[in-house]
């Protein structure tokens, strides 16, 4: 979808909104987002103190030819509106094509606090199906597996990847807004993005 694309449709088939299309994946149809596009959800409500997420989707590209970084989510604060919308404060989850690692980072005013994977230990090939995953608790969560507790991890296909040990501030206002396969860049109607990951996604959840 982007934004001459104002259709809201129940998609019971392969279906085409605007000038953008709906892929089959392994279990029904996901969204595919390219260069240019941008999916926002307004009101997608998510405790900015303690949450959990997953997202299944396809990269067309494999990693190692993307040619640049892409964001399967920004998820930041609302402020009044699209005409006014903040991203001081927030989630995300990037790919970092450079460096060969996935990132999860709090977006707390100006800074950023982040874990990054090892290099090379979460590749992907292109049209596989991959899922991303992790959780963040301000609190922190004991993992009865090693007695640590953890207040970021993240995981790739299942496996712990990256993960943060030492307490982390949360971002100043519960979060409402979202993009899904890119990073927030316009905050005047439309809303943009940049930095898109070329992908189908089948499925993206948030846990309170």
């Amino acid at each position: 979808l982007d934004s001459t694309d104002t259709q809201n449709n129940t998609i019971t088939g392969s279906y085409t909104v605007g000038t953008k299309s709906y892929r089959e994946v392994n279990r029904g149809l996901g969204a595919y987002v390219e260069s240019g596009d941008t999916l926002f959800f307004d009101g997608v409500l998510v405790n900015k103190d303690q949450f959990s997420f997953v997202a299944r989707f396809r990269p067309q590209t494999a990693s190692t030819s993307m040619g640049a970084n892409g964001y399967v989510f920004d998820l930041f604060k609302d402020a009044t509106g699209p005409t006014s919308t903040s991203r001081t404060d927030g989630f995300f989850i990037r790919f970092d094509f450079a460096n060969d690692t996935w990132t999860f980072g709090v977006r707390q005013g100006s800074a950023d606090t982040v874990i990054t994977t090892s290099n090379n230990i979460a590749r992907f090939n292109a049209d596989e199906e991959i899922e991303v995953s992790g959780s963040f608790n301000t609190s922190g969560m004991v993992d009865p597996k090693d007695g640590t507790t953890y207040y970021m991890k993240l995981l790739f296909n299942g496996e712990v990847v990256a993960t943060k040990t030492t307490a982390t501030t949360a971002p100043d206002a519960n979060l409402i807004d979202l993009i899904v396969g890119g990073l927030f860049s316009v905050n005047t109607p439309p809303i943009g993005a940049v930095s898109q990951f070329n992908a189908v996604f089948s499925e993206l959840a948030f846990f309170n």
